[in-house]
């Protein structure tokens, strides 16, 4: 049987009494020398008192308890006796015990909290000793104790909250030692610790990183940019690109902050070497526009503004510079002492600003255009403009300067305003390297509403020079069968052969270099429909880099062989497409009155209906783009009809470096159809707007299902559209799936669909159609991938 044993009685005789289970446990006193430590607690988070000692020897600190809530009782040093505390509630904000101690005696620094906000450093004693320094505790709020005065010895500085501005530890002064510096803080704005004055020491401070002059900066990159060119570095000392939002305010009450801002972040061409060779690549063009009147907006540094003065020799050069203050400086320096400049300080993006300048300069040398009579080209005069900015910055409703830009430019062309009421002017438009896929897609995937406009506004848009790369986005737009982008290229080789057009070296295409290394598909044949389809992916170029690393000898990599299987899946599906294809040619030439036509388009169609969804889409883009290509009368794209090659510019050509293309506009005479806008006319052209929109909804749908969602009856009207069939003009003979759709259609189908609209005697009232239209607020939710131009915000802020 287990006995149990006698507690041992203490030096004074009295037996120890068991302790009790409750929160309150009082801290023994030690008389005699012997250390009494206090039983340590579960989930305390209070700190023991420290004892008093008359004989000298060291009081240890009690040891913390374990998240407990209540408060050890203080000791007393003349009565021995024990003080109940008061218990604190939890979570107390504050706690403070106070040790008294003899001289002579040391207090051990009280146990700090893990991840504390602030580390302290004890001043050494009288005694010369250094004190240790007080660890951290973790994420502690509270401070620790301090110290009564009247003991002699040091009480411990109070540390500060989490992300202080600033801390400073200070020395004794009295042991004539060095303070160290307080160690840093992470998030800390501040810290500089003192220096004592009587040791003569100073304290180590953390030295700031010099900073680089701003010259330096403009020749070793400033934000990641590089200047290859002296303009370029003195455009980069100027400091004149900014890429934060900085203002100017206006000279007068307008709403032009969107602009002035935008302005700020524009790119400047500043290589003499890429201005040479596009003036050489256009020189035949240029040369029906010599000493005629050259607008000219955004010159910026004037390195472009030279050489196009140069080529054509104008009459009056008219510079229309915002920042002409900025500016002026390396305008002067390019242009030289040539007469016929004159630099106007305002934004050409301004209707205001834009009109007076025309007023004043162009007016008194050309006669408008009366209301009715066909306009025609005029040689005249000759407009560049830049308006390419990195980053790009929204502009009112518009994603950027460039959008906003190209939306006014083909408005102009249909209401014959601004400089565009004088004849059909030509147009050199600078603009980001993006943009160009929104003005002048390369497949009907990246056709919109907005493409569709400029395509029944201008002769052709051309791309004069740019940045030959493919991104994610132009990938997951482009599904077009790579066979006819290489009949697209062989084509345009003739005609730069034809008319005497000599590539630039070294600025050619990827897509020219191909041609070049093979002579086969130069020649004059159809490549699309004839071999397995061919859809440029983004994973190309990392499957072409592991086939070279991999070994023959070793097993491919997981990555390696997903892409394998991917490739080989695509084959069979290219194959299938094809079919389709070739059989939806063959019904189109059969037509509807052969014996065979109808069980072939049954066939046709549940072949389809059949299909996984994803392989229906890829074989609806196939068909499109082939429609589009395949017209007798030409390709629908004005990237299909280009007379020449782009050529290949550098980023480091600009400043800042930043992706930018020129392009090359030409208008035409708009149908009359769609030329008749405002109240004094039969509303054809403000009609075709709205039904536009509506078609543009959902582009990839049919014609016929278009003309349904436009209003409840309007599709009876299928028949009084005979381009629809007519493969001459891209149309088809096949129902269900072989239908034209919206985004392969043409200037001629489209033409049908408004003449029968206008034809229609049930048809609504102008005000009732723009009443049931999709939002006219300028935004550009109606298109397709977000691609076009914007809307008629321009017209509600004027500008």
């Amino acid at each position: 049987m287990f006995m149990a044993q006698p507690r041992p009685d203490n030096e004074t005789g009295a037996p120890e009494k068991k302790p009790r289970r409750s929160n309150k446990s009082p801290e023994p006193l030690s008389e005699n020398g012997v250390e009494a430590t206090a039983p340590k607690k579960r989930r305390s988070t209070k700190k023991s008192s420290e004892a008093i000692q008359d004989t000298g020897t060291e009081a240890e600190s009690a040891p913390k308890k374990r998240r407990s809530t209540k408060k050890c009782p203080e000791a007393v040093a003349e009565t021995g006796t024990e003080v109940e505390p008061t218990p604190k509630r939890r979570r107390a904000a504050k706690k403070t015990s106070e040790a008294a101690l003899e001289p002579g005696t040391e207090a051990e620094p009280t146990t700090r909290k893990r991840r504390a906000t602030k580390k302290t450093l004890e001043a050494e004693l009288e005694a010369g000793t250094e004190a240790e320094s007080t660890p951290k505790k973790r994420r502690s709020t509270k401070k620790p104790p301090e110290t009564v005065p009247e003991t002699g010895a040091e009480g411990e500085p109070t540390p500060k909250k989490r992300r202080v501005a600033k801390k400073t530890s200070e020395a004794g002064v009295e042991t004539g030692t060095e303070a160290e510096p307080t160690p840093k803080k992470r998030r800390s704005t501040k810290k500089t610790p003192e220096t004592v004055p009587e040791t003569g020491s100073e304290p180590e401070v953390t030295p700031k990183p010099r900073r680089r002059s701003r010259k330096n900066q403009s020749l070793k990159g400033q934000d990641g940019f590089i200047a290859t060119t002296p303009v370029a570095e003195r455009l980069a000392d100027a400091d004149i690109w900014s890429n934060k939002a900085r203002k100017k305010k206006p000279a007068k009450k307008m709403d032009t902050d969107h602009l002035m801002v935008a302005d700020r972040t524009r790119v400047n061409i500043v290589s003499y070497k890429l201005c040479d060779d596009i003036i050489k690549y256009l020189g035949p063009s240029l040369d029906r526009h010599r000493g005629c009147d050259l607008l000219d907006m955004n010159p910026g540094v004037g390195v472009w503004s030279r050489a196009l003065h140069d080529a054509v020799q104008p009459r009056q050069h008219i510079m229309m510079e915002p920042w002409a203050e900025e500016y002026t400086p390396f305008i002067k320096e390019a242009m030289g002492d040539r007469q016929n400049v004159k630099i106007v300080p305002k934004m050409g993006m301004i209707w205001k600003d834009l009109q007076e300048t025309l007023q004043a300069h162009i007016a008194p040398h050309h006669t408008p255009t009366s209301r009715g009579q066909t306009p025609e080209r005029n040689d005249s005069i000759l407009v560049t403009m830049n308006v390419s900015a990195w980053p790009e910055k929204p502009v009112y409703s518009f994603p950027s300067l460039s959008v906003m830009v190209a939306y006014q430019l083909i408005r102009y062309i249909r209401t014959s305003s601004f400089f565009q009421q004088y004849g059909l002017v030509r147009v050199l438009l600078w603009a980001n390297n993006d943009f160009k896929h929104r003005i002048l897609p390369r497949s009907v995937g990246e056709r919109v509403r907005a493409n569709f406009e400029a395509e029944l506004a201008c002769e052709y848009i051309h791309e004069v020079a740019g940045i030959d790369s493919y991104d994610f986005s132009y990938f997951r737009r482009n599904s077009r069968d790579e066979w006819l982008s290489y009949e697209s290229a062989a084509r345009c080789y003739r005609n730069m052969k034809d008319l005497g057009i000599d590539m630039i070296p070294g600025r050619e295409t990827r897509m020219f270099k191909a041609l070049e290394e093979d002579p086969q598909l130069l020649k004059s044949q159809k490549l699309a429909g004839r071999n397995p389809i061919r859809v440029l992916r983004p994973f190309q170029d990392e499957l072409e880099k592991l086939e070279q690393e991999a070994s023959p000898k070793s097993s491919p990599s997981a990555r390696l062989h997903s892409l394998r299987t991917r490739v080989a899946a695509e084959g069979q599906e290219g194959i299938i497409v094809l079919e389709l294809l070739q059989t939806l040619e063959k019904l189109s030439a059969m037509g509807p009155s052969h014996p065979e036509f109808a069980p072939l388009e049954t066939e046709f169609n549940n072949r389809i209906n059949g299909m996984k969804r994803n392989l229906r889409e890829i074989f609806y883009a196939v068909r499109d783009n082939y429609f589009s290509f395949r017209r007798n009368s030409g390709p629908t794209l004005l990237w299909d009809r280009r007379t020449y090659e782009p050529l290949t510019a550098d980023p480091t050509e600009f400043w800042p470096n930043a992706p930018v293309c020129l392009l090359d506009i030409q208008p035409r005479a708009v149908d009359p159809l769609f030329h008749e806008i405002g109240p004094s006319s039969n509303r054809s052209g403000d009609v075709s707007d709205i039904l536009l929109r509506t078609a543009f909804g959902h582009p990839a749908n049919s014609l016929p299902h278009a003309m349904a969602s436009m209003w409840p009856g309007f599709a009876d009207l299928v028949d009084q559209c005979p381009s629809f069939i007519d493969p001459r003009v891209g149309g088809t003979r096949v129902s269900g799936h072989g239908e034209l759709a919206v985004r392969a259609m043409s200037e001629e189908n489209w033409a049908d669909v408004v003449r029968a609209w206008m034809n229609w005697p049930f048809r609504p009232s102008y005000l009732t159609l723009l009443g049931r239209a999709p939002d006219l607020s300028g935004a550009e939710s109606q298109d397709a991938e977000g691609s076009g131009f914007g809307g008629g915000a321009m017209g509600a802020r004027n500008l």
